[in-house]
């Protein structure tokens, strides 16, 4: 039998990303038409600190966008994607922040550290490999769940 797993989000769109995907992938671990109990807790907004000593631990360089683009991305993520507001303009502001990741300082992948930014940044779009931090995250949450 499945632990029960808890959803702690922000925003709503975040949220049901992490929902979906444990709900999908359930079947494959827990055999067909079964899924964990699975509950939500919503807070409000809340910014998660990088903590970089525990990149810098295991050895992962890190980067951040240069502040106007941090401004951007947050102004994307928090008067757009929380609404459930998806645009091209705002893929391609992330894709070309990106880009500079890649080519200016030859990062080898890029992490979506915010459950909304994979709902604009796809896999195919993205001009490095993702770390897809809300997936990722529900993928874990399912495993143990299942252990």
């Amino acid at each position: 039998m499945a632990k029960h797993i808890g959803i702690v989000a922000c925003s709503a769109p975040g949220a049901a990303l992490c929902y979906t995907t444990i709900c999908a992938e359930a079947p494959e671990i827990m055999g067909a038409n079964h899924n964990p109990e699975i509950s939500l807790h919503m807070m409000d907004f809340c910014e998660s600190p990088v903590y970089p000593e525990r990149l810098a631990s295991r050895g992962i360089e890190w980067c951040l966008p240069a502040a106007g683009d941090r401004d951007v991305v947050n102004r994307i993520i928090f008067d757009e994607l929380v609404f459930s507001r998806i645009t091209r303009e705002a893929q391609a502001h992330f894709v070309r922040i990106i880009e500079t990741f890649k080519s200016a300082h030859q990062c080898d992948a890029v992490v979506l550290g915010c459950t909304e930014i994979p709902l604009v940044v796809t896999p195919e779009a993205s001009p490095l490999p993702t770390l897809d931090s809300t997936r990722l995250l529900a993928r874990a949450a399912l495993k143990m769940g299942c252990q």
